[in-house]
């Protein structure tokens, strides 16, 4: 890690803000300098170590644009609500300003400031997705190779499958969530597998958790107080997929059939605080609540069709495997949950690990 590149950056960032505060013309816009402020304080340094084993050691193009750098400017990106690469590529050769913000330029008066295109933010996501770099290997797919091809799928035979499995762990256990706390506490030694999560777990505890830590934001590290909650996530794909069969020519126009699916693990679930089924995700997270900020500690993300009741044991697990294998030997206390999560399963699953459930009580409805 080094702290000498986000010195040279901050001071970089201040030398420039303090030249643009006082333009009268051209002032900066309030939403650009609120964003620029949250990413001085954000150091990306200890992330280099992960972003730059993306990359081959020995380069035979043109020397990639630095991966700190890009990864700070899709921070940017988001900050501004830009939620296309199209766009942020032309905001970002409009307003040199912003190459400066990203750290592609060290001022906005500098001459034919080379910031990436678009191609170039596709392939940075492919690189996070697919890992570590490795040589090609014949026979070998990588995830973001996956993730672009439609593959067929049945959303039927999925739901059929899925309750298949469910009553075979009823026949053996009280409810789904008995056996999961089993199966999590059986592979509680097994380290997190290499994936995009992963990566994106081990980037924000060493770039935000552990500095939230050190500046006292979450607490007592002896007793961590914790609070979980899902939300639903509609996806941008269509949930009708594309038919393969010939059952319209044939007058059957609700056939179960396989189809082509644009996203691979979205599917139908029901957003019980609007009353609606939607198609997408569950999105979870665990977040420590201080000064009236919420904190996220550990993100996550399942199939609509998941629930809290199984989505928080499984975050909880992933959140202690990826504290010890950054070496911080934190203590969590208290987890807090809403009626959601009101199951036996993850009582039992909280106390065996020493963790204090507080659960609102689900109403019984007669």
């Amino acid at each position: 890690m080094n702290s000498n590149l986000h010195e040279k950056y901050t001071d970089n960032i201040i030398n420039n803000l303090t030249k643009w505060l006082r333009r009268r013309s051209r002032a900066l816009k309030e939403q650009w300098l609120d964003a620029t402020l949250t990413l001085l304080n954000i150091d990306l340094e200890p992330a280099r170590e992960t972003l730059e084993a993306l990359y081959a050691p020995s380069h035979r193009g043109r020397p990639p644009y630095d991966p700190v750098c890009m990864f700070r400017s899709l921070l940017l990106m988001m900050l501004l609500g830009f939620d296309n690469f199209t766009s942020w590529v032309a905001e970002l050769r409009t307003y040199p300003r912003l190459a400066v913000i990203s750290g592609f330029a060290n001022n906005s008066y500098q001459k034919n400031i080379d910031t990436p295109s678009v191609g170039a933010y596709y392939l940075f996501i492919d690189r996070l997705e697919d890992g570590p770099y490795q040589k090609p290997k014949e026979g070998y797919i990588k995830p973001s190779q996956l993730r672009k091809i439609k593959q067929l799928r049945n959303l039927a035979s999925e739901k059929d499958q899925k309750q298949k499995d469910k009553q075979a762990a009823l026949e053996v256990y009280d409810s789904v969530t008995k056996k999961l706390k089993d199966d999590l506490q059986a592979n509680e030694d097994q380290p997190r597998a290499n994936d995009l999560q992963k990566r994106l777990e081990d980037i924000l505890i060493q770039c935000a958790i552990i500095p939230s830590a050190n500046r006292g934001l979450l607490g007592d590290l002896s007793g961590i107080t914790l609070a979980g909650d899902g939300a639903s996530l509609t996806t941008y794909a269509s949930p009708y997929g594309k038919p393969v069969c010939n059952c319209r020519e044939k007058g059957i126009y609700n056939c179960h059939c396989a189809r082509y699916y644009s996203d691979l693990t979205a599917n139908w679930g029901y957003d019980s605080y609007r009353e609606i089924y939607y198609f997408g995700h569950t999105y979870y997270q665990f977040v420590v609540s201080t000064q009236g900020h919420d904190l996220p500690l550990s993100p996550t993300i399942g199939p609509a069709s998941e629930t809290d009741f199984t989505l928080s044991p499984k975050n909880l697990d992933r959140l202690k495997k990826a504290l010890k294998e950054n070496g911080l030997e934190w203590k969590i206390k208290y987890a807090i949950h809403d009626a959601g999560h009101d199951a036996t399963g993850i009582y039992e699953y909280l106390l065996d690990n020493d963790i204090t459930p507080i659960i609102a009580l689900k109403t019984v409805k007669f």
